[in-house]
């Protein structure tokens, strides 16, 4: 409309002036105002899109406040770019709607109102226009968010009183609108039913701000670290909101979230907050039972447990990634066994136990060196012709059967940093003559060592303080442990009072140090080439199978210390022909505790008032055609 009005003021002029010689004047001016016409045109241009980010602004300002009452966050910070330049942001929320905002620097020239929030005395944000309050036909302070309604009282105790009526829904906060009109700006607070005049919205220079960026005059940047992002508003206020729920946990994985509100979610309110999750003590095995999770590093949060139990994520095959919390110091037994996605696994320093088996069959675990981990516990080797295996340095756990059954192995590195060698791990390992256990191990697992037939000698730290049984059972070649558990003879490892593993190699006759209180299960198992044992009378106790197959030997001396013998105690002693048992008492016995393969028409002499009791005793009866009476 504007560009025809013009070319009609043209054409009427130049009716008026052609009978003129030179009319070049009269064509520059009207240049002149063909180009102010142009120039007003696109201040107008700039001044309504500048109007239009202004409200757009007023409104993700009134978000971003209504985010930060209701303790939202943000999940997503990402700009908005123009010919290169970055002119906004659009931020992503957990619950409230995506806003973006835009800024720029002030004009240099005409007025920009300068919409702002800021909290007064009662902790409620209120609007403000050019840094003063911005207030309603009654002088009212308007409100920039909206106010929940006050809670009910409740009855007094005591009596049967009445519970108090929730308090009524509070109201939404107004949101101003600008616009611009006849070179003016307006503000209404009441959607757009009456409008109030401010300053003037061109100037001399218009109001492109530095560089040819409009301003906005209420965002003047935004920030962001790992933690928070910051929204810093024109007239100096810091708006902060988090990068994460600051009260519940946002799960990765939807399923596991469905299983943990339906266990924990305390006040049913469809999300598990931290403090749902710390007061957890006990997860028990809700997961297992729902084996289709497929991440849980919110398991984390969970810092009121103090164990991750038996069985617990077992057969859990599309997890891949979990997270342990600090507070957790043991993991049971196949806690994660059959896991065979699982990939990521973090352990906390605070675990100080595994359980056997507990990443059994975990097949996606990363594997280093021909060795597969999960995080700091060793699962497996899974090369068993390997001749040499170097440990990862930060190893804290060697697990069950890690090395088991890898018969061409000669040599282990283990690093400093393990503390535990699991049950059966380097079980038949038939090629291993030497191994270094370290100073920082502090347990060895059952039968850590059994079948190293090739193993001549072992040195146990001081550091270890724990030791299961048979350690070293069927080692043929050992001829001697070194430590503070060996025996003066460095022949018998010795757990407090316990003996546990006996280095047998080279020895056919054998007297057991004084001092050892109890013969552990399985200590002289397969020492076939012994063919006397002397049990001296501090021993109280033999354990289960603890001679079983010693099947060179001839006769056996009982003291009458003795008042327990395991079952299978002497089975399999095909030489065995005599049985002295010196106790007045028949010691409680187990089953078997002779009756398999000892030599043909062995005796068990007893004393000769006991013969009866012997005969009669449980453990003995079944033995009564061969006990005799002996005077010692």
């Amino acid at each position: 409309m504007k560009r025809f009005l013009l070319s009609a003021v043209l054409a009427t002029t130049l009716a008026f002036t052609s009978c003129q010689f030179d009319d070049s004047d009269i064509w520059d001016k009207f240049g002149e105002m063909e180009e102010s016409i142009r120039d007003h045109e696109q201040r107008i241009s700039a001044l309504e899109e500048l109007c239009k980010q202004m409200n757009t602004n007023i409104e993700a300002l009134q978000t971003l406040v209504n985010a930060l009452e209701k303790r939202d966050y943000v999940t997503n910070v990402s700009e908005v770019r123009s010919n290169g330049e970055v002119i906004g942001y659009t931020i992503s929320f957990g619950k409230s709607d995506t806003i973006t905002i835009y800024h720029g620097e002030d004009g240099k020239d005409g007025y920009t109102p300068q919409i702002g929030v800021m909290k007064d005395t009662d902790n409620i944000y209120y609007w403000t226009l050019d840094g003063e309050w911005l207030l309603d036909g009654k002088g009212n302070k308007i409100k920039a968010v909206g106010t929940d309604g006050a809670d009910g009282k409740d009855g007094q105790d005591g009596t049967s009183g009445t519970d108090g009526k929730d308090g009524a829904d509070g109201k939404n906060g107004v949101t101003p609108q600008l616009k611009i009109e006849n070179d003016y700006w307006y503000v209404s607070y009441d959607n757009g039913a009456t409008w109030v005049q401010l300053g003037k919205a061109t100037g001399n220079d218009g109001v492109n701000g530095e560089n040819g960026e409009d301003s906005d005059s209420i965002f003047k940047s935004v920030t962001q670290d790992d933690e928070y992002v910051y929204f810093n508003l024109a007239d100096g206020t810091m708006i902060t909101l988090p990068k994460h729920d600051k009260e519940n946990i946002q799960f990765e994985d939807l399923q596991a979230k469905a299983i943990c509100c339906k266990k924990w979610d305390t006040n049913n309110d469809g999300e598990l907050s931290y403090a749902e999750a710390a007061a957890v003590t006990d997860i028990g095995d809700v997961f297992s039972e729902n084996k289709n999770i497929i991440a849980f590093t919110e398991l984390k949060h969970f810092t009121g447990i103090t164990k991750i139990p038996a069985n617990a994520f077992e057969g859990c095959t599309a997890l891949w990634k979990v997270k342990i919390p600090d507070s957790v110091t043991s993991i049971g037994e196949s806690a994660f066994e059959d896991c065979t996605s699982l990939t990521s696994v973090t352990i906390p320093d605070s675990v100080t136990s595994i359980g056997e088996y507990a990443f059994l069959g975990c097949t996606a675990l990363p594997i280093i060196d021909g060795i597969r981990y999960a995080d700091t516990y060793l699962v497996a080797a899974v090369d068993e012709t390997r001749t040499l295996y170097t440990i990862k340095p930060g190893t804290r756990f060697i697990g069950t059967d890690a090395f088991s059954y890898c018969s061409s192995l000669t040599s282990v590195t283990i690093p400093d940093s393990v503390t535990s060698i699991g049950t059966d791990a380097f079980k038949d390992c038939t090629s291993l003559a030497s191994v270094t256990i370290p100073d920082s191990v502090t347990s060895i697992g059952t039968d850590a060592f059994s079948y190293c037939t090739s193993l001549t000698s072992v040195t146990i730290p001081d550091s270890v303080t724990s030791i299961g049984q048979s350690v070293f059972y069927r080692c043929s070649s050992l001829k001697a442990f070194y430590g503070k558990f060996a025996s003066a003879d460095n022949r018998c490892l010795v757990i407090d009072g316990v003996l546990n593993s006996f280095a047998p190699a080279g020895l056919t006759e054998y007297t057991i140090p004084n001092g050892i209180t109890s013969i552990g299960e399985f200590a002289f198992y397969f020492c076939t080439s012994l063919t006397s044992i002397t049990i001296p009378d501090s021993v109280t106790s033999i354990g289960v199978c603890a001679f079983r197959f010693c099947r060179s030997l001839t006769s056996v001396t009982i003291p009458d210390s003795v008042t327990w013998i395991g079952g299978s105690a002497f089975e399999d002693c095909a030489s065995l022909e005599s049985v002295y048992c010196k106790a007045i008492t028949p010691p409680t016995a187990g089953n078997n505790t002779f009756i398999y393969n000892n030599a043909s028409g062995r005796k068990i002499y007893v004393p000769r008032n006991s013969v009866e009791a012997y005969k009669t005793a449980s453990g003995w009866n079944q033995y009564a055609s061969s006990i005799v009476g002996y005077d010692f």
